[in-house]
């Protein structure tokens, strides 16, 4: 499944409830779906790395010349 920001709690496929009937195509389960970021490690990632990219792109030009 690819990752969008535009509306994480929208799924294309509706939250499963019976599963036999659905054998072909299972959706996720509804904890799945509508679980909680409590802990934001992917907000603190998005500031993290490219502040290491900067950093180590200083540090490389900086022992390159």
């Amino acid at each position: 499944m690819q990752n969008s920001d535009s509306n994480p709690k929208q799924n294309t496929t509706p939250v499963e409830n019976n599963y036999s009937a659905h054998k072909e195509n299972p959706a996720p389960a509804p904890e799945a779906v509508f679980e909680e970021d409590k802990r934001g490690a992917g907000q603190v990632l998005r500031w993290i790395i490219p502040v290491l990219v900067v950093i180590l792109l200083i540090v490389w030009f900086f022992f390159k010349g």
